[in-house]
């Protein structure tokens, strides 16, 4: 069964909120990273529009094993197709016969 991830979504670690700006499924009987995967991961996804408005985003999956952030390249935090202004970080979560590679927007200017 394919985790339910798709842009627009938001990543949640901790207490932390990413929005998720590109992603890939990759089908992969075992895990490379199983090792890595520390962390843990909620999504939450906005509702369908409804009378011209949108709700808040509510919680979609739960208790996902993920990596924890990582940096980009540089190659891919310039790159024209994702367009952002905000620092870039990969992850890899963990699904039952894939693997989901997640880029997120760090939107917290703080840093």
């Amino acid at each position: 069964m394919a985790l339910d991830i798709v842009v627009g979504d938001e990543a949640v670690i901790g207490n932390q909120n990413y929005p998720i700006v590109a992603v890939e499924h990759w089908q992969i009987a075992q895990t490379p990273f199983a090792k890595m995967m520390t962390e843990m991961l909620t999504t939450k996804r906005a509702p369908q529009m409804e009378n011209g408005k949108r709700g808040d985003a509510e919680q979609k999956l739960f208790a996902l094993q993920c990596t924890p952030l990582l940096p980009v390249s540089p190659t891919i935090q310039f790159s024209p197709a994702l367009q952002s202004p905000h620092t870039l970080f990969e992850l890899f979560v963990a699904g039952d016969g894939e693997v989901v590679h997640l880029y997120v927007q760090d939107t917290d200017i703080s840093n």
